[in-house]
């Protein structure tokens, strides 16, 4: 079985089809995250036009509470779009995901703000968000494991690894974009309407992607694998120890993501005492870094297995990291500079493979309902708290060292769950995984 599955993927899988699959998925991700990542940079504007008080702190603070409402319903969009990916399809589902993105980024760019239209105008924006959150939790999911299963056996970490490098992407577009608004616009017209203009540029994307999208065909091996009337019963009766393993190595990723990236913009202001303008350039060359780095770790992670790279990035993380947030407090942009890249390159040794991971995890007639209930999971209870927590804690007085300990306790919990990964990852393991269950 496995020889045949192989000839016809080779027959099927050409570099132009590749292309169109890395493109399509890349672009989706890449606005996903863009939207939200232009919602968090412009939340003092948006604070302005939606919650029009004297208490600026109350108005930002409403702002990220719908921000947060954002994260809270991704478990319940993961049921949802779980569900359709498992049953309908993962292509039909990612264009209903493009298509929600798209509706809820415009309607944002577009919605009339408080002076116009009174108490609908934060209403209407939380219903945006809910859309945006709903739609997020099941694009990255469905990208990222359309892409590993439409890969040759041989290169499903490198094809999957650019689902997370979009997400890259999209952060770096959206700190450009917010640039030029800010750079080009008056603050007064930024505030009237230049907020608006990175939100509107986004529909062009979605439209390309709506296009690139409806292009692919959804070849393997999802299109052969046997149904499932309720793919999240078959989660919860027989994937138990796989979901706590992804739980645990999910929760450090967003730990990570949040901590490391999201995040560090305020942190390297707070501890380092540097103007934005210089945390922002730091954080991005550490975005672009890793983007050009994925690639090549998961394409190692195909020749040489998942685990011994996930051990890695652990290792390296928790030996690294309380003497990052000491060179962070000593206020030197060169060692700050040179600190916060090394940390990312470790970063990457997990990060870059930790997506593939927890996909293989589960079987495919299940694997969208089981990876996005777990991924989204995570990512609101440790994702969402990460700002938080890191903030309260170094506002202590011994805060770095605090901070430190909070992180190597979510990197013991990942070190567990990766030593009880029972198959390692070989070139053919998702095939025959999924072609197990074929009618």
């Amino acid at each position: 079985m496995e020889t045949n599955v192989l000839k016809q993927q080779s027959k099927i899988f050409t570099q132009s089809t590749q292309r169109k699959l890395i493109l399509a998925n890349l672009v989706g991700t890449m606005l996903e995250i863009y939207d939200m990542s232009v919602y968090a940079y412009f939340a003092a504007v948006i604070a302005a036009n939606f919650f029009p008080t004297d208490n600026k702190n109350l108005a930002l603070l409403n702002t990220f509470a719908i921000f947060l409402v954002s994260f809270i319903v991704r478990p319940l969009g993961s049921v949802i779009f779980g569900h359709l990916g498992d049953t309908l399809g993962r292509k039909k589902t990612l264009i209903i995901t493009i298509l929600m993105i798209s509706f809820a980024t415009c309607g944002i760019g577009l919605l009339p703000n408080a002076h116009q239209i009174g108490i609908m105008a934060p209403i209407l924006l939380t219903a945006f968000r809910i859309i945006q959150g709903l739609s997020f939790s099941g694009e990255y999911v469905g990208s990222l494991i359309f892409l590993l299963e439409q890969a040759p056996a041989r290169q499903k970490a490198y094809m999957a690894s650019y689902a997370t490098c979009g997400g890259n992407i999209g952060l770096l577009a959206a700190s450009l974009a917010c640039w030029c608004a800010t750079h080009f616009c008056t603050p007064q017209q930024l505030i009237e309407w230049g907020w608006r203009i990175p939100f509107l540029v986004a529909v062009f994307g979605s439209v390309i992607c709506f296009y690139l999208r409806n292009q692919i065909n959804e070849i393997l091996p999802f299109a052969k694998v046997k149904q499932l009337k309720l793919p999240l019963l078959e989660i919860f009766q027989h994937q138990k120890k796989n979901m706590l393993i992804l739980l645990s190595l999910t929760s450090f990723y967003m730990l990570i993501c949040y901590l490391i990236y999201v995040w560090s913009i305020t942190c390297l202001i707070q501890l380092s005492h540097l103007p934005m303008t210089k945390a922002l350039a730091i954080n991005s060359a550490a975005l672009a870094l890793q983007i050009a780095l994925i690639p090549f770790v998961a394409s190692l992670s195909d020749k040489i297995g998942r685990k011994p790279l996930l051990m890695i990035g652990i290792i390296g993380l928790v030996a690294a990291i309380y003497p990052y947030y000491l060179i962070l407090q000593n206020g030197n942009l060169f060692w700050i500079f040179t600190a916060h890249l090394i940390l990312t390159l470790i970063a990457t040794f997990f990060t870059g493979i930790l997506p593939v991971t927890i996909a293989e995890l589960i079987p495919a007639a299940a694997r969208y309902s089981g990876v996005g209930l777990g991924y989204n999971f995570a990512a609101m209870v440790v994702g969402g708290t990460t700002p938080l927590v890191a903030m309260l804690l170094l506002q202590t007085s011994q805060g770095p060292a605090f901070l430190s300990a909070y992180f190597i306790f979510w990197a013991v919990i990942a070190w567990v769950g990766a030593l009880h990964i029972q198959k390692e990852n070989v070139p053919n393991f998702d095939s025959e995984a999924a072609f197990s269950q074929t009618v």
